[in-house]
């Protein structure tokens, strides 16, 4: 049995409730959360083929949210940023970027916001053919910048999303790539642990935060050569790396 939603008045808004429990407006748990903060970086290295980096746009402006469901919650606040990840990822500004608040997410304005989101995206996506290759990856250079992002708001949902094959390069430091990469899950997580110790990174300071990794389906034939490691040990550096900060990562998959 399919039930309406439609708004109780009169001496109907007993039985309404009880009928109404299924229906979004009358049932919070179903609504999006009221106040997220996601922070997204994109691969800019030479290890992510062109054509890969290209289709990533589409899925990032998923994660932007939907009007429709922003419109149930008046009093959220909203946002979005895309950061580039290469040699100067610590140092690195906005790709794009969608913040609602408040009466900003009043349907005309949630969706002139998204509209130039898209068209942020869009820049990005054909910006990708005019890059120079980037040789390197400083992935590790993320935490600093996602610590201080999203632990703005604490009281939001954060979620902190990565579109890359994560093979760390940026030498002379630590390479996940070549001969100088981690050999095995064992030696990955050993790693993982001294680096956390190394760059006084505070345990749990990612605390509460939840990690999205798309990997790309393949690794780009011009630099698949140096690429040594296999996923599974790129998989544990990762996982024991976030764990100590406090962080969970709850996907990893290919795009």
């Amino acid at each position: 049995m399919r039930v309406s939603c439609v708004r109780p008045h009169g001496r109907d808004i007993a039985f309404a409730i009880f009928i109404l429990a299924g229906c979004p407006e009358a049932n919070p748990s179903a609504l999006p959360p009221k106040n997220w903060r996601r922070l997204v970086y994109v691969d800019e290295s030479a290890t992510v083929s062109l054509e890969e980096r290209h289709a990533w746009p589409h899925e990032i402006l998923a994660l932007a949210g939907d009007c429709r469901d922003s419109l149930w919650n008046r009093t959220a606040s909203n946002e979005i940023v895309v950061l580039p990840l290469h040699a100067y990822t610590q140092s690195a500004t906005p790709i794009a970027r969608q913040t609602l608040s408040g009466s900003e997410l009043e349907r005309t304005k949630c969706y002139r916001s998204r509209a130039q989101f898209s068209r942020q995206l869009d820049s990005m996506a054909l910006l990708q053919f005019q890059l120079p290759v980037r040789k390197w990856s400083d992935i590790l250079g993320s935490i600093d910048e996602a610590t201080r992002y999203l632990n703005r708001d604490t009281l939001s949902v954060r979620d902190l999303y990565y579109f890359s094959d994560m093979l760390h390069d940026a030498p002379p430091g630590v390479r996940l790539v070549g001969a100088s990469a981690p050999r095995g899950p064992a030696a990955a997580v050993a790693l993982a642990e001294r680096l956390v110790s190394e760059h006084q990174w505070a345990p749990g300071q990612l605390s509460g935060v939840s990690v999205h990794v798309r990997l790309p389906g393949t690794i780009s034939g011009a630099t698949s050569a140096g690429v040594s490691n296999d996923p599974a040990t790129i998989e544990a550096f990762w996982r024991r790396l976030f764990e100590l900060l406090g962080a969970r990562v709850v996907s990893w998959s290919r795009f």
